[in-house]
């Protein structure tokens, strides 16, 4: 009998020191040891072989397989062939399972793809171990816990920001507006008055002025998606948002997420920063063994379904071929509402930290719902007495107002990449309106003409 099989029994013969390296290979891989039956009982056996026990992979499916056998009276044998053959079925056991390793369709090749998916999510646990970071095992397990409660994903669409190319700062692309924007346009908007102030205000060079009042008259007129300034490349970039759901709906804000030290209730003269602000834009670069596992499975999402137009479908298809690498932008937190047909709804901006979204709540409680919506007395009262008995929680991510369920929601979001960079707007994404002159003329001298 294989020595793993031995210790995954709780036989005894087994050296000490093998029993070490054993359990711990088996810890790694998650497996959970369950009792044994009764030894009067002798219980009916099942083969398991798997190709090796030194991957993540191997430890779901012996975890799996042992826990169907579990249920029905049965133990497990594991054997481990590595390659090479091996008697299988000499144990007269029941039935024998022989679990080959198979590779996912190779549909897109790329340069960061070409090794086996398992081998890839086995160097990022190795990597994991190697850092002995135990913060970032801490995320690992919540990450994990999270798949589990929440496996499914719930797709809200498009979002679109900026990115830039600066070779001063290197070659790789940094986010410089966040990827919140629900049309290409207002992300072209926010490009145009970011060189329109840089010009304004952070250079007294006529050369460069005119470079960058250059593409400001590009994006007044046309609806572009990429210019260039003083040797700098500027991209309107798209994304796609999405949230993970489980039966009790969405996904709340996780252990290890981040907040703020001190958190603040009151309302700030300005917006706590976009974690987005300066991200890099690095499909190499994953933050441990689930968040390489779930960008290997969405490698190849694209939209589906009759609710999509076709045009949108093919867009999405098209885009996992010419930009097949995914980079997972910082997470954000949001506030929803339980809708009809046990939907949930936006309600609000997307905020960088969980408290931050409460406060966005409490708010709306507070204050802001009740001129937004022209409440009447007796509900502005009901609603800004609800904010500060919300407030008084502390860290609440779920509050009911009146006969309203809110709740403080993770929100995720992917950009593809390519062989050029992130994944610019799609023809099919829809624009309400289109390019505007939004600030009044500038010379190269920096002399402002207003009433044109």
């Amino acid at each position: 009998m294989p020595t793993a099989s031995k210790v995954v029994n709780g036989r005894e013969d087994v050296a000490p020191e093998t029993r070490r390296r054993v359990t711990g290979a088996l810890d790694r891989l998650g497996h959970i040891r369950r009792p044994r039956f009764d030894a009067a009982k002798v219980p009916g056996l099942v083969d398991l072989v798997v190709h090796s026990l030194a991957s993540s992979w191997s430890g779901a499916v012996l975890h799996g397989v042992e826990a169907a056998a579990h249920d029905v009276g049965l133990e497990v044998i594991v054997s481990a062939v590595s390659g090479q053959r091996s008697a299988v079925g000499a144990s007269n056991g029941c039935g024998c399972c022989v679990v080959c390793p198979r590779h996912p369709p190779e549909r897109h090749h790329n340069a960061y793809m070409d090794d086996d998916w398992r081998q890839q999510i086995d160097a990022l646990h190795e990597e994991l171990v190697r850092r002995d970071d135990p913060a970032a095992w801490v995320r690992e397990q919540d990450a994990m816990e999270a798949s589990l409660r929440y496996p499914e994903f719930a797709l809200r669409g498009p979002v679109f920001g900026v990115a830039v190319q600066d070779p001063e700062a290197g070659p790789e692309w940094r986010v410089l507006k966040p990827v919140v924007d629900p049309m290409p346009q207002m992300a072209r908007d926010a490009l145009q008055s970011y060189l329109f102030f840089t010009a304004k205000d952070d250079t007294d060079d006529r050369a460069v002025r005119r470079e960058l009042l250059a593409a400001v008259r590009v994006l007044e007129r046309e609806p572009v998606n990429e210019v260039t300034a003083c040797g700098v490349r500027y991209r309107v970039v798209r994304g796609d948002e999405f949230a993970r759901a489980g039966e009790d709906g969405l996904e709340p804000p996780r252990p290890t997420d981040p907040e703020p030290l001190e958190r603040v209730w009151e309302r700030r003269p300005r917006a706590a920063p976009s974690r987005d602000i300066g991200f890099v834009l690095d499909p190499r670069r994953v933050d441990g063994p689930a968040a390489g596992a779930l960008k290997l499975g969405l490698r190849d999402f694209a939209y589906s379904g009759a609710r999509f137009p076709s045009a949108v479908r093919a867009d999405s298809e098209r885009a996992v071929g010419t930009h097949p690498e995914l980079v997972f932008l910082p997470a954000g937190f949001g506030l929803v509402e339980r809708g009809d047909h046990r939907g949930w709804c936006p309600r609000g901006a997307l905020m960088p930290t969980p408290h931050d979204a409460r406060r966005m709540f409490y708010d709306g409680m507070a204050e802001t719902w009740a001129l937004l919506y022209k409440f009447d007395e007796a509900t502005k009262a009901r609603y800004a007495a609800a904010a500060e008995e919300f407030r008084a929680l502390g860290r609440a991510d779920e509050f009911r107002v009146v006969d309203r369920l809110f709740r403080i929601c993770r929100i995720e979001r992917m950009v593809r990449m390519g062989a050029k960079g992130p994944e610019t707007p799609r023809p099919s994404d829809v624009d309400q309106y289109g390019p505007m002159k939004m600030h009044p003329t500038m010379d190269e001298d920096g002399t402002l003409t207003y009433g044109d």
